[in-house]
């Protein structure tokens, strides 16, 4: 159990400026395989296809998973936001926000570098590709939208709890969402991989303006200000109500 502890601890430390090295790491490992792009992209190529050839013709966990990471990334940052205010728990507003402001980062940088590479879907690219879902795949390959949302996600919440043991189901779940992208057709491994980049280097810079972050939640959303304000605006000192009372006898 320390082992895992002390495992969990480099990579998700209370301090993250650790995690500055898990896309590095993952980037610097990369780079020799990376020497032979035909032979990477011919990996990649089975790689998807050996995933994709076990697609079930029935619904099951992955579409499952995927139909319900959409509205995943936008009801968690703002539930938590929601009920921050209105239960007057400003912890969970400033986590909302912390998770939000990351899934704001991954998505606008996913789509732009969708843009810049302009790499096609499998299902465009490859034959015989199995396709399920395919609503949900708009625009370019790479990198993976959802898998860099899923990322951005979990690692900006695990920042917040601090908790491996409520961080572990967290990246479980992201990874099942990358998987899924793969099993159902829409991805490349590659994409996935560079959503997973994506999503936890997104999570790690707004982890830097944290204390911003809060203190424009503190002075903007929760609810003690705007109650001392409302207080501060109908208080009546106690004299003053004496005289007022005298004066209606």
């Amino acid at each position: 159990m320390r082992n895992i502890r002390g495992y969990y601890s480099w990579f998700f430390p209370a301090s993250p400026r650790r995690l500055f090295f898990v896309p590095l790491i993952l980037i610097t490992f990369l780079l020799p395989v990376g020497a032979d792009a035909q032979s990477l992209a011919k990996v990649d190529i089975d790689l998807f296809r050996s995933i994709n050839r076990t697609q079930s013709p029935q619904q099951g966990l992955f579409d499952l998973l995927d139909a319900a990471s959409g509205p995943t990334f936008v009801a968690v940052p703002a539930a938590l936001v929601v009920v921050g205010v209105f239960d007057d728990q400003p912890d969970l507003s400033r986590a909302g926000a912390i998770i939000g402001a990351g899934q704001i980062l991954a998505g606008g940088s996913a789509v732009l570098l969708k843009v810049i590479t302009a790499r096609p879907r499998p299902f465009d690219a490859l034959d015989d590709v199995k396709v399920k879902r395919r609503s949900s795949a708009t625009g370019f390959a790479f990198p993976s939208g959802h898998t860099a949302l899923a990322f951005a996600l979990a690692t900006s919440a695990s920042l917040c709890l601090e908790n491996p043991y409520a961080s572990l189901p967290l990246f479980v779940w992201a990874g099942m969402v990358g998987y899924g992208r793969i099993y159902l057709g829409l991805h490349y491994p590659s994409d996935v991989l560079g959503g997973i980049v994506l999503g936890v280097a997104s999570a790690w810079v707004v982890w830097q303006f944290r204390e911003e972050i809060e203190s424009f939640v503190d002075n903007n959303l929760t609810r003690q200000h705007s109650r001392s304000d409302r207080q501060s605006l109908i208080h009546i000192p106690s004299t003053e109500l004496l005289r007022l009372q005298i004066r209606i006898r």
